[in-house]
């Protein structure tokens, strides 16, 4: 299954759904900011997104 592990490689799921509160997503959009900053691929507050 080439196709799958490709996929495996370059997909990438957030952990949201319904039944998180306000303070779960928040959580999970920090740790998310964290490792695009870390990776040199946060997007720059201000700067439209393309």
């Amino acid at each position: 299954m080439p196709a799958t592990e490709q996929a495996g490689h370059e997909v990438l799921t957030l952990p949201l759904h319904q039944h998180l509160t306000e303070a779960d997503i928040d959580q999970v959009v920090t740790a998310l900011g964290r490792v695009l900053t870390e990776a040199g691929t946060a997007p720059h507050a201000g700067r439209p997104q393309q």
